[in-house]
Order: structure tokens, then C-alpha cells, then sequence
């Protein structure tokens, strides 16, 4: 077998692989939160966000608003990647 046939089947498995990844976290999702859950992030495990929830204690402070946000955003972010990890490594057997 010559290398570009090596590749080429390595790549058709790398594919079949990430088809299959992409439909193990098809409906799963994480949320992140910041601000002692005064902000939540909810992702889809495709990373798309699914929603946005914001404690109306936090009043009009925009500031720590953007900050609670993007600390949430961050949350969810890991977990999606975490998500991920955990289900190539069941795909893959590991």
C-alpha cells in the first residue's frame, strides 16, 4: 500500500470519526455561569449558544455586566470542551 493510499484511508476514518463525534453531542448542552449564577450561558454541544439569563439583581451596571458575561461565556466554553474530550475519548474507546 503506498503512502498517499495510507493518507487518504486515514483521512476517510478521521471523517467517519468526526461524523460520528458531531452526532453524540447533537442535543447535548452545558451551561456556564458567573457571578454566583447571576449570569448563565447555555451552549449546544455543536458550541452554538443556546441562551442567556441575567439576574435582574445586578441592576444597571453595565460594567460588571460585560465582565459576568464574558466570564460565563468562558464557563460554558470549557465545559462544551470538556464535553467534547469526554465523548472522543468514548468514541475512540479510551
Amino acid at each position: 500500500m503506498s503512502i498517499p493510499e495510507t493518507q487518504s484511508m486515514a483521512q476517510v476514518f478521521i471523517n467517519k470519526l468526526l461524523k460520528k463525534l458531531d452526532k453524540q453531542l447533537e442535543g447535548k448542552q452545558v451551561e456556564g455561569s458567573s457571578g454566583n449564577g447571576a449570569v448563565r450561558i447555555v451552549i449546544s454541544g455543536q458550541f452554538r449558544v443556546l441562551g442567556v439569563k441575567i439576574s435582574p439583581r445586578l441592576g444597571r451596571d453595565n460594567e460588571q455586566l460585560e465582565k459576568l458575561v464574558a466570564a460565563a461565556v468562558d464557563d460554558a466554553l470549557q465545559k462544551g470542551n470538556e464535553l467534547l474530550r469526554s465523548e472522543a475519548q468514548k468514541l475512540l474507546g479510551s
